[in-house]
């Protein structure tokens, strides 16, 4: 990884969404091949919209390849447009995956818009949980473990100035001081919560959907059935 000293948590984050960027594309790609009598460039303009599709297409006519033209910002629309035909038997839970894409596009753009000061830790620190996450749903175990070492180096403890010294000094533990891993710990907790409640409403969604499916059905066939024997009752 490559860093700099004014901006380490930039450099950090822009490693990780390369990675995520690269392991992304062919995974899209790959997936949306499977569509019958389509071609992938088509889908995917049909998912853009506005600039992004006008980016595309500018970088499809200069690399001459699909998996060149997408990037970061593109992936939510394109899951979140092609989910039923293509990304429902690619991952498990819309919701979850739709948001974890969105916060890794937002990641790229602060990431591309940091300001005069380096961005938030906490933010990057997030976001490389969030790329991480996304890149073991897509079975990309050698990226994911690239992007944890990136947090790992990033936010590696401190060496302890005592290590050295024959006493040590009792620390001051303010009632508010959290140590930063169990900090991490408590968030992957909270992220692992929701992400069984996004999996709960998700399931139950399409199980009204099937519910209204089934209504529908068989309200349609009684209005068939209304419709023969009106038929039948002028006939007669």
């Amino acid at each position: 990884m490559s860093t700099t000293r004014e901006r380490p948590n930039r450099d950090a984050l822009n490693d990780a969404l390369d990675i995520f960027r690269d392991a992304m594309r062919p995974f899209i790609v790959r997936n949306m091949k499977r569509v019958p009598g389509r071609r992938v460039e088509d889908l995917i303009r049909e998912s853009l919209r506005g600039k992004r599709a006008a980016t595309f297409e500018q970088n499809l006519r200069k690399s001459g390849r699909v998996e060149d033209s997408i990037d970061v910002n593109d992936f939510p629309l394109i899951v979140q447009r092609n989910w039923s035909e293509v990304f429902d038997h690619a991952f498990d839970g819309k919701r979850i995956v739709e948001s974890e894409l969105r916060q890794v596009a937002d990641a790229r753009n602060s990431a591309a818009h940091p300001g005069k000061q380096d961005i938030d830790p906490e933010h990057v620190r997030a976001r490389l949980y969030d790329i991480a996450v996304v890149l073991g749903r897509i079975n990309a175990p050698s990226e994911k473990r690239e992007v944890e070492n990136i947090r790992n180096e990033l936010f590696a403890p401190a060496d302890d100035p005592t290590e050295d010294s024959d006493v040590l000094e009792p620390r001051d533990e303010g009632d508010n001081a959290i140590e930063p891993r169990l900090l991490e710990t408590q968030s992957r907790d909270i992220d692992r919560v929701w992400e069984v409640f996004e999996r709960q409403i998700d399931f139950f969604e399409r199980q009204m959907e099937r519910q209204n499916k089934i209504q529908e059905k068989t309200i349609d066939f009684f209005e068939r059935q209304m419709e023969r024997q009106n038929k039948i009752q002028e006939k007669t």
